[in-house]
């Protein structure tokens, strides 16, 4: 015997996992009015939002609307921080304790490579610095201010010590989009011989290689 979940009268279950007598009972149960005190208290013991919609046979997405409802966001994030639902532990802590650390190594969009030294002068508020600028630094001391690391070979991700050069920032900028501009003018060239090729393809011309071979046949 079991006491139902919805009326409180006790019935003979099917199986171990029924809990109301009915079948309208537990629509019934399902429609009543949650209170607010309810929610609160579940949320604030620890549950899970999917945790409180199992227990109230709700939707996942209810008990979020129910929740924000009750808190505000900024509260429910802080909370739900602090109780470690919804994020990893160790998230918001810093270097290897972080439940996200890769090492200390990352590299961004454009292929540099960083590495995470909070000590270092140049070290920004991540704590990460340019891992070329850490080689050539290894090799020839601090860098000079108003200087910077350039790779010669053009591979942002090669850090070795013979493939890094300090430039001035203005040399190292002007060098650059000297390089941009003459990647534009080859690309430009391409394009014209492209468009060359693609006229002499639509002509009946006879190459130059093809008539000599005849002429030497005959």
């Amino acid at each position: 015997m079991k006491i139902c979940k919805g009326c409180n009268k006790e019935f003979t279950p099917k199986n171990k996992d029924q809990v109301f007598c009915t079948n309208a009972c537990f629509h019934s149960w399902r429609r009543r009015k949650i209170s607010e005190e309810e929610i609160n208290a579940l949320y604030l013991g620890g549950k899970s939002t999917i945790e409180i919609a199992k227990l109230l046979s709700i939707s996942i997405s209810a008990a979020n609307r129910r929740i924000r409802n009750l808190r505000s966001r900024s509260e429910s994030a802080k909370l739900a921080l602090k109780l470690g639902k919804r994020h990893p532990p160790g998230l918001g802590l810093l270097g290897p304790k972080n439940a996200r650390w890769k090492g200390g190594i990352k590299r961004n969009k454009n292929g540099y490579i960083s590495v995470r030294m909070p000590n270092h002068p140049r070290a920004p508020k991540s704590g990460f610095v340019a891992e070329h600028t850490l080689v050539w630094e290894k090799y020839h001391g601090p860098l000079p201010e108003g200087y910077v690391v350039h790779h010669l070979n053009g591979v942002k991700s090669d850090n070795r010590s013979e493939n890094l050069v300090a430039l001035p920032i203005r040399i190292h900028a002007q060098g650059h989009k000297q390089t941009t501009m003459f990647i534009k003018e080859l690309r430009q060239r391409i394009k014209s011989l492209e468009e060359e090729l693609q006229y002499y393809k639509t002509l009946d011309v006879i190459p130059l290689e093809r008539q000599n071979a005849e002429t030497l046949k005959n």
